[in-house]
């Protein structure tokens, strides 16, 4: 989808969320998107840590071919994953990448304690 209007660049860390115990995977991942102030997303994509077995844990980025125009929108953060190719980042300081760059961290760590746009 192309139209953004009125959404706000977010992340979800759902492998941190109050429900990650419920999700049928426990793969840490980290959902990352357009999102409107009054819910759902304009596109959104994935980045999602695959154990390599001896590399451990690493980063893969998953876009379905809707969200490639939300995924335009993060060309910031394309370039600082590009900086740190093949360094192996995991998910903490991916998402402090998030946040220098200016993007909402809008995980719902607690039940009802909703982070908003």
């Amino acid at each position: 989808m192309r139209d953004h209007n009125g959404c706000k660049r977010a992340y979800i860390r759902s492998s941190k969320a109050f429900y990650a115990k419920e999700l049928p995977t426990q793969r840490v991942k980290v959902m990352v998107g357009m999102y409107h102030p009054e819910g759902g997303t304009s596109g959104a994509f994935q980045f999602e840590w695959v154990d390599l077995g001896k590399k451990g844990l690493c980063a893969r980025l998953k876009c379905f071919d809707d969200s490639w125009d939300a995924l335009a929108q993060f060309k910031d953060l394309l370039h600082k994953m590009a900086e740190l190719d093949d360094q192996n980042i995991q998910e903490p300081d991916f998402c402090k990448i998030l946040d220098e760059l200016g993007i909402i961290d809008i995980t719902e760590y607690e039940h009802g304690k909703e982070n908003s746009l």
